[in-house]
């Protein structure tokens, strides 16, 4: 899986940010013990990185001193595969929100053959699932009636939905997709995607960080369409960044402020709570006793973060936003005399782990940025 890779020496062009990557370091499925997963270590301050560890090695590194913040989100199988009326063509929907008692926002799969008013249908235990197109929305995304109140059709998707997938990854139908495409603390449906760096919890590893008086906080944000994009500019500033869900509870904002004031270390787990917890720091005066709000957060070398620590993390697809705040993240901590140095040491780094195999994407492998 390799894109045009350019020599650039610009931390807002686009190609600082490609790499090339073999297809068949790509996770399909993940391992069956989470916590055996290898974990890279990265020093930003020293400019060093460790290889030979696994994600359960966290254990021995981790103390009192921590507050770790997971992302309970749980991914929404939303999924459906629905036949066309009078054509008998299957189109894939991925139903995103409920716009109100029955209509709902949904990302079509072959999108330019889903127009206004084109009807769809779908046989399950019990029924007969009958959908209509009544509007459009930008790019993929459709307004489509499902004819049922939402709390039926919440219910129908629960028992009937598929989960979505990331587009790279080869299913297996052996693969109970369903269990493994959630981390072990999901408990607040609404993503279309896994926060993924959570995924490589088990709960009798939790269980060992919390007897040792590591803390952990859980938040939620809510994994948006947006999140496998691309960045489509050559400036990446010009990138308009995809708004996600969070829900911001004040009590947990107080304590959270407190661990700050105490001195506690804030790991991350993922760059969803990476984003939360930085949102809370810029955006707190906007937040009620309880309230959702949206975030589009966009982080980039240049960036200071303010409140996250310590960073756990997958391996990003190139050019993605994701990659762009993980090497962020690797300039404010570190040793670096330009933003460009940490990009191109993050790029060295991800050069290390394709030579040493390591697993990709969704499913593979871990990094711990300190």
């Amino acid at each position: 899986m390799c894109s045009r890779v350019g020599v650039s020496v610009d931390i807002y062009d686009v190609e600082s940010y490609n790499y090339c990557l073999p297809k068949e370091l790509i996770a399909n499925v993940p391992l069956e013990k989470r916590d055996h997963s290898r974990l890279l270590v990265v020093d930003r301050k020293n400019r060093t990185f460790e290889v030979d560890n696994v994600f359960a090695d966290l254990l021995d590194r981790l103390d009192d001193d921590y507050v770790v913040v997971t992302n309970n989100t749980r991914v929404f199988p939303g999924k459906l595969v629905v036949s066309k009326v009078g054509k008998g063509s299957l189109v894939e929907m991925l139903f995103l929100r409920a716009l109100d008692e029955e209509r709902w926002e949904v990302m079509c799969k072959k999108a330019k053959r889903v127009r206004v008013g084109d009807e769809f249908m779908m046989t399950y235990p019990g029924g007969m699932l009958k959908l209509k197109v009544e509007g459009l929305k930008d790019g993929a995304v459709r307004v489509v009636s499902t004819g049922m109140k939402e709390i039926d059709f919440v219910d129908l998707l629960d028992k009937c939905g598929l989960v979505p997938l990331p587009p790279y990854i080869e299913m297996d139908s052996n693969v109970d997709y369903r269990r493994v495409y959630q981390t072990v603390f999901a408990s607040e449906p609404g993503s279309v995607a896994a926060p993924t760096a959570g995924l490589h919890f088990t709960k009798d590893m939790m269980v060992g960080l919390q007897k040792k008086g590591v803390i952990f906080e859980e938040i939620t944000l809510h994994v948006g369409r947006g999140t496998f994009e691309p960045v489509r500019v050559d400036d990446i500033r010009e990138h308009q960044m995809h708004s996600e869900e969070m829900v911001v509870n004040r009590e947990q904002l107080d304590r959270l402020k407190d661990y700050k004031k105490k001195g506690k270390k804030i790991l991350a787990v993922g760059t969803t709570s990476a984003r939360f917890l930085e949102t809370l720091l810029n955006k707190e005066s906007h937040f009620d006793r309880v309230n959702n709000f949206k975030t589009d957060l966009f982080v980039y070398p240049g960036y200071r973060f303010g409140y996250v620590d310590e960073l756990i993390t997958n391996f990003h697809l190139p050019k993605s936003t994701l990659l762009m705040l993980v090497s962020a993240f690797l300039c404010h901590g570190g040793e670096f005399a330009k933003e460009m140095e940490a990009v191109e040491f993050l790029k060295f780094i991800y050069g290390q782990a394709i030579t040493e195999k390591y697993r990709f994407y969704s499913f593979g492998d871990a990094m711990y940025i300190r």
